[in-house]
């Protein structure tokens, strides 16, 4: 059986805020709830993530630890990543980029092949 607590716990460390794990919604700042969200998607050991603008209401450098966060996560547990951006400034370090303007494509950038991970268990 799981031990979700532990669980927990270890997500919130591993995202930055494992010292707010006893703090309520309110005592956190924006930073802190993007990445406790983060934390508590993470805990269902997902093998995909959609993020809907993670980035949004953070500041810039708060904005740009966190992608880089997600990024890392991403890559060392192999998990698969959709996400959405208003700002293109916030893609750094993304694989695959695709802009839709009023639903059209209007550019995308991709790795080569032998850059692309196989998703676990696929």
């Amino acid at each position: 059986m799981r031990d979700v607590r532990r669980e927990s716990l270890a997500a919130l460390v591993r995202v930055g805020v494992g010292d707010r794990a006893c703090s309520t919604p309110r005592e956190l700042d924006h930073a802190d709830v993007a990445r406790v969200a983060l934390a508590r998607a993470l805990v269902m050991r997902p093998r995909l993530l959609v993020l809907d603008e993670p980035t949004s209401g953070l500041d810039a450098l708060d904005a740009e630890r966190l992608m880089e966060l997600i990024v890392e996560i991403a890559r060392a547990d192999r998990i698969a990543v959709l996400l959405s951006a208003a700002e293109v400034g916030h893609l750094g370090g993304v694989d695959r980029h695709l802009s839709i303007s009023r639903g059209v494509v209007r550019g995308t950038t991709a790795p080569a092949a032998a850059d692309v991970l196989r998703m676990r268990g696929a």
